[in-house]
């Protein structure tokens, strides 16, 4: 299993965070989060990407049920997944042994989920620069709409 990490996105502001354990159905959001203060140029958003990658962690094999992403609420200043996930536009990422794919989400109504877009996944060497990668996410959140 390969490395995942979740890249948010609101206006000028970028969220990321690590995502330990895959279950199956749902990445479980991990600290370190991290967050862009103000306008950050495409470079500075994949440093941070690969950051929340470094972060990932694939043996964890069964996560406290818990709002893992509430430190990221006060951020926009909302107190629900349904509050967050309406103001924000995300991107999964994932990172394998030579690739780095990205999958644009759609939000779902009204359920209040996300579910990749078909067809709009992004996938790059993992030896692309930090400005090859920023230039990808930037694409990657453009097909989202």
């Amino acid at each position: 299993m390969g490395r995942y990490a979740s890249l948010y996105r609101r206006g000028s502001m970028w969220f990321a965070h690590p995502c330990n354990g895959y279950e199956g159905r749902a990445l479980q959001a991990a600290e370190p989060f991290l967050a862009t203060t103000g306008e950050a140029g495409p470079t500075a958003v994949a440093r941070m990407l690969r950051l929340a990658l470094g972060e990932s962690r694939d043996d964890i094999e069964d996560l406290e049920r818990r709002d893992t992403l509430a430190p990221m609420y006060g951020i926009l200043g909302v107190r629900s997944w349904r509050a967050f996930a309406k103001a924000v536009t995300y991107v999964e990422v994932r990172a394998g042994n030579d690739t780095l794919t990205l999958k644009p989400q759609l939000l779902v109504e009204p359920k209040c989920y996300f579910t990749g877009i078909p067809g709009a996944d992004i996938t790059i060497p993992a030896s692309a620069t930090d400005d090859e990668l920023g230039l990808a996410v930037l694409e990657a959140f453009a097909r989202i709409g």
